[in-house]
Order: structure tokens, then C-alpha cells, then sequence
């Protein structure tokens, strides 16, 4: 950059940062404060040789650029425009901003009274989506308002997407697509291996069995070629749950504070001090739900005991399988039981465990005994206990549970010919908020939080509910999509709470949702 800048001629300046708190901008914006780009290094290498025997008074370059980052601040008159990369380009994950940055951002929260207030709105942060075709910089309602942060806007007519031809209704899979031909089940018998898969994640299983689509390929997380470096353990390589079964087989009160053989040797913990703390981070979560297992079923230990299962349908089918959660007491008593320690329960661990227990209490014993443990999240991490939907599950008659297995089977049956607009993580949001919060908190599971720390339910990896979904929206009120999903909670919910004490549960007083 040039030594003298014309300032004051009254247009855009674009220059470096440089000291300029004596003149007055309207606007001043500061481009790519990103950590590791903003404050400047150290020293270069070996050629620095002040840095080889420094003194007082040297030099400072990270100093010197807080300094100016400061200037630019005073130099605003009226508006500051500060950005920086918050999404990796290649990985999709957060980025932190430039240290400055990070303590201005602190200091704002703290001045609101935010700093403890985990993700909340706040009016001085945007953040933008990675790529400038996007559909939250184009997507309305039915009114045509934004359905995400209004300030998210485009001038960028081509990526702009026409509008379909096909009604609303028809742009998600319709009976019409032709299916290749998929295995299909032996006449007259049912796989609750099966139905279990299908209720944990419906799109996924529709697309992959019933359609032959698959998009593995697409999972960036399913199988990682990389020696892991960070503290964190990708989903299929979750050892909490095992971590609790462990020890509720052997007795044990604590788990142990190093990591057990069979994972110490995985490769599943990233080596040294981001393993210890990816350990230490999984232990209390299975810490704490095995003590809301010990105090639900005892100190005994549990071994495990799957059940064979046959049931004659009402018309005659054979539903068999195996049931995988039943365990047996010290005192010989069988029990159904599961466990997610990492986070709450919800519909895709809560239809299968639903599905075990109907079948356990049909075919076995009327009063099969099951516990069900769950995870906290926000506030609650680190804590555990059964969630709130397992009693309106136990206190089902048989007649109520061979009714709601009834269902579950019809509409699985059915599932080629009218698929289910069913999104689990979303139906779960929509079911249990209150009526005038349930679209509000579906809109959010579906698109995401607007922050870029939480995506959306359309857009999990590899992305089968938003293939499932073609351009659709659940939870807009004006998508006909939207009363079709609205109508197949309602049907879920019916199936695991009839008495609405959990799910939907203001319904049951007449409120409109």
C-alpha cells in the first residue's frame, strides 16, 4: 500500500491497517480477522536476528496490530463492518475469529449479560452461509418473508432457483418414482430388525432399501482415513454407550479414569492430551448415566440376554427377530434396557426402543420391566436420567401396544406407495415444545440455528433427509408438505403417548398447536 492514501476525498478507501483514529469514517471495515491471519507473528525463522537476543523495547508486531485494530475501532463514526472465514472451506467446520476479535466479541456479550447465556441471538453477529448459492440467502414463505436471518440477502440473480412446475406436494418422493427392485420380505413374515430400522430414521432407510439410493460416499465422517488430532470422537466411533454396558456387567460403580485395552489400542483416541480429554469427556457422560441406571435398576450387575421374538399379527403375518436390549438381573429377572449418554432421547432411539418393548410385553410378559437412560445437553451435560417419555411408554396396556404396533406396521407397509414425511430430529422439536413455540423450534432442527455452530436437519451429512425432502419445506406453514408432516407427528405421537401427557401434550386440552 502506498504511503499516502487520499482519505478525504469522500468515496471508498481501501488500504491496510494503518494508524487513522484522527480520521473520521463514516464506516470502517475490517476485512479477514481471522485467527492465525490477524495480530501479525513473530519473528521470520532465522532471519529475524532481534528475535535471536531480544531487548526492551523491541519491537512487537501482534502488539503493534492490536494497537491499530484498536485505531480502526475509533475511527468509526457511525458504523463497523468487522468479518472474518467462520466456516472452514474444505471441512464445513467452525473457524475462530482473530484473538482482538474474540475479546470484542466477549466484551459485547458481557455487556448484555450473554456471556453465560450459551447461543442466543445477538444483533451485532451475522453469520453468512459458506457458499453464495446457498438457499437461505433466496428461501421465503408463503407470504414471502425470509425464513431465515432477514439480513441474509443476495443480489445474485443466478443462483436464484425458478419456480417448480409440480405442485408443492409433489416435489418430495411420490409414488410415482420408479424404485429398482428391492429384497423384499419373505411372504407372510416381518423383520423387527427391519421395522427398527426404518423407525430409527425413516428418509434413510426409504432411500437406501426401498429406493437403492445410497450416498456413503457422500458421509465425510462415516469412515475417516486420518489419524484423529482433536478432541472429539466422530459418531460412529461413540464408546460411551459400551463404556456403561461395561460396567453395569461387571458391577462396577465408576468407570475407570484410563482408557480400557480394547480402546486404549482402536485408534479411535487421537493420541497424547486431545485423546485424555475425548476420554475424560465420554467417562462422565457414562458416569452419569450409570448413576441414573443404578438408581433404576439396582446395584446387581446386568448380563446380556437377547430374546427371540414371534408375534402373530392380526392378519396372520409373522412378526420375528431378535430383541437385542433384554439383559438379565443378578436375581434372574429379565429387562429391557438401553441408554444414550451423549444426549437426550429422542424418536430415533425412543420408535425402536417402543418397538422392543411392545413385542417383549406382547410375546413375552405383560409386565416386562424396561428402563430407558438418557443424556443432558446445554445446562445438563454431564448429567443423565430417564427421560420423560418412558413412563407414558410403561403405562400402555397390551391392548393400547398392540394397537400402536399395529400402526407402526401399517404405515411401514405403506411406506413405497405413500412415503412418510416423517424427519425425526424435527418431529421430536415440534412434539415436545409448547403449542406457540412448535414451529418455531421445528423451523430451527430443520434449518439450522443461524449461528453456523448447529446445522439443520436437511442438511446433516450425508444428507438423506434433505434428498428425502427435494426442495420442500416441513415447517413452512404455506408448503403443503407442512400438513402432511404436521398429520405423521400426530400419528407418532398417538402411537407413544395415546394419553398426550408428553408429546403434543397441550392438544389434549384443546389448544390450537
Amino acid at each position: 500500500m502506498p504511503e499516502r492514501q487520499p482519505f478525504l476525498l469522500g468515496g471508498v478507501t481501501f488500504c491496510g491497517l494503518v494508524p487513522q483514529r484522527s480520521i473520521p469514517f463514516g464506516m470502517v471495515c475490517l476485512l479477514g480477522m481471522s485467527e492465525g491471519d490477524f495480530p501479525r507473528g513473530g519473528g521470520e525463522a532465522g532471519l529475524n536476528r532481534i528475535a535471536q537476543h531480544p531487548r526492551r523495547g523491541d519491537r512487537d508486531a501482534r502488539s503493534e496490530d492490536r494497537y491499530l485494530f484498536l485505531e480502526a475501532l475509533m475511527a468509526a463514526r457511525r458504523r463497523l463492518h468487522v468479518s472474518y472465514v467462520g466456516i472452514g472451506v474444505h471441512d464445513g467446520r467452525p473457524r475462530n475469529p482473530a484473538a482482538p476479535l474474540a475479546e470484542l466479541l466477549s466484551f459485547l456479550d458481557e455487556a448484555h449479560g450473554l456471556a453465560d447465556a450459551g447461543e442466543p441471538e445477538r444483533p451485532w453477529r451475522v453469520v453468512h452461509p459458506l457458499q453464495p448459492f446457498d438457499p437461505r440467502y433466496y428461501e421465503r414463505d408463503g407470504a414471502g418473508r425470509p425464513l431465515h436471518d432477514p439480513r441474509l440477502f443476495s443480489y445474485e440473480a443466478r443462483y436464484l432457483t425458478p419456480p417448480l412446475e409440480v405442485p408443492a406436494e409433489r416435489r418430495f418422493l411420490v409414488p410415482e418414482l420408479p424404485y429398482p427392485d428391492a429384497p423384499a420380505e419373505q411372504a407372510g413374515e416381518l423383520s423387527l430388525a427391519a421395522l427398527s430400522r426404518y423407525w430409527r430414521d425413516p428418509p434413510r432407510d426409504l432411500l437406501r432399501q426401498a429406493a437403492g439410493i445410497g450416498l456413503d460416499a457422500t458421509d465425510a465422517d462415516a469412515f475417516d482415513d486420518r489419524e484423529p488430532l482433536e478432541a472429539r470422537v466422530a459418531p460412529l466411533d461413540r464408546f460411551d454407550r459400551r463404556l456403561l454396558l461395561d460396567a453395569l456387567a461387571t458391577g462396577a460403580d465408576r468407570i475407570a479414569a484410563a482408557p480400557p485395552p480394547w480402546l486404549a489400542r482402536s485408534g479411535v483416541l487421537p493420541p497424547g492430551a486431545p485423546g485424555a480429554r475425548a476420554y475424560a469427556g465420554a467417562r462422565a457422560a457414562a458416569e452419569a448415566a450409570l448413576d441414573a441406571a443404578r438408581a433404576a435398576i439396582g446395584d446387581a450387575p446386568l448380563s446380556a440376554a437377547p430374546q427371540a421374538i414371534e408375534l402373530v399379527l392380526d392378519d396372520g403375518r409373522r412378526l420375528g427377530g431378535r430383541c437385542e436390549r433384554v439383559y438379565r438381573r443378578g436375581d434372574g429377572r429379565r429387562l429391557l434396557f438401553d441408554a444414550q449418554p451423549a444426549r437426550p432421547a429422542d424418536f430415533r432411539d425412543l420408535l425402536p426402543f417402543y418397538l422392543d418393548l411392545a413385542v417383549s410385553r406382547l410375546t413375552i410378559d405383560p409386565a416386562f420391566e424396561a428402563v430407558f437412560v438418557e443424556g443432558g445437553e446445554g445446562t445438563r451435560v454431564g448429567r443423565a436420567g430417564t427421560p420423560p417419555l418412558l413412563a407414558a411408554l410403561l403405562a400402555q396396556t397390551p391392548v393400547q401396544l398392540a394397537a400402536g404396533l399395529a400402526r407402526l406396521i401399517a404405515l411401514w407397509d405403506v411406506r413405497r406407495a405413500r412415503p412418510l414425511p416423517f424427519f425425526p430430529r424435527t418431529a421430536w422439536a415440534y412434539a415436545t415444545a409448547a403449542p406457540g413455540e412448535r414451529l418455531l423450534r421445528a423451523q430451527r432442527r430443520w434449518h439450522g440455528d443461524g449461528s453456523g455452530w448447529q446445522r439443520g436437519e436437511r442438511d446433516y451429512a450425508p444428507g438423506y433427509a434433505g434428498l428425502f425432502a427435494r426442495g420442500a419445506s416441513p415447517v413452512d406453514p404455506g408448503s403443503a408438505l407442512h400438513a402432511d408432516f404436521v398429520a405423521a407427528v400426530a400419528a407418532i405421537c398417538a402411537v407413544l403417548d395415546p394419553d398426550r401427557t408428553v408429546l403434543l401434550r397441550e392438544d389434549a386440552r384443546g389448544e390450537d398447536a
